[in-house]
């Protein structure tokens, strides 16, 4: 089994090649690919790890076809196609806090992960090199979130803080996603109520019935207020 099989790449991204042996084993996984423009075909060991094997392309600058063999057993021939598409050059993220939070709203700027309480809209803001025609944000468990651009130059986007999971920024491309941007990660916090302790008197005082005592107490809740 061979992953990610056909695709279509940014011109300059890597792509991690896996290959899982499924039923046999073998003592030797070797990747073969060839650039089409040329005719040569490379010999490439992969190397095992937890998920199966792997190979990593760096900088991709050319279509190329490859496919894997292991022992006596060969995969289907497939196609890692590369495209001049936008780059991300920056992320902006804001964040719209629930009202029963009670907190004001926030930019961050350079941004990309997103950390907020459950309920939270953030809004994402993508600027490219070049104008990005038609894009998503892509997350973890399969959800998209459509991507609009404006005549700055930025691609906007939204979504509400529910999970802890990932999102990546994504062009599409003849009805297929290519990936634009590394992961940026989500956590999701529950709005938990907040702690009090008392900090004077900090142990048990002596007094008289009448006596009148200071009492400082200290309250703070999980966002720091």
């Amino acid at each position: 089994a061979v992953s990610p099989g056909n695709r279509t790449l940014r011109r300059g991204a890597d792509q991690t090649i896996t290959a899982r042996l499924i039923g046999f084993s073998a003592s030797n996984v070797v990747l073969r690919a060839r650039y089409q423009s040329t005719a040569k075909w490379e010999s490439l060991p992969m190397q095992a790890g937890a998920g199966g094997y792997q190979f990593v392309f760096a900088g991709l600058s050319d279509n190329m076809n490859y496919f894997v063999e292991a022992g006596e057993s060969k995969s289907k021939q497939f196609t890692l196609r590369v495209k001049d598409l936008p780059r991300v050059q920056r992320v902006r993220v804001a964040l719209h806090y629930p009202a029963s939070v009670g907190l004001p709203d926030v930019v961050q700027d350079p941004g990309g992960d997103v950390r907020a309480v459950e309920g939270t809209r953030a809004y994402i803001a993508v600027q490219t090199d070049r104008p990005l025609q038609k894009g998503s944000l892509i997350f973890d468990d399969g959800r998209k979130a459509a991507l609009t651009s404006d005549a700055s130059g930025w691609a906007r986007g939204q979504f509400m803080v529910a999970r802890d999971g990932s999102y990546h920024v994504a062009a599409i491309d003849d009805g297929e996603t290519v990936r634009l941007s590394d992961d940026y990660f989500v956590e999701s916090k529950k709005d938990e109520p907040p702690t009090v302790r008392i900090t004077r008197p900090g142990s048990d005082p002596h007094v008289s019935p009448i006596e009148e005592v200071p009492v400082t107490v200290e309250a703070a809740d999980d966002f720091g207020v």
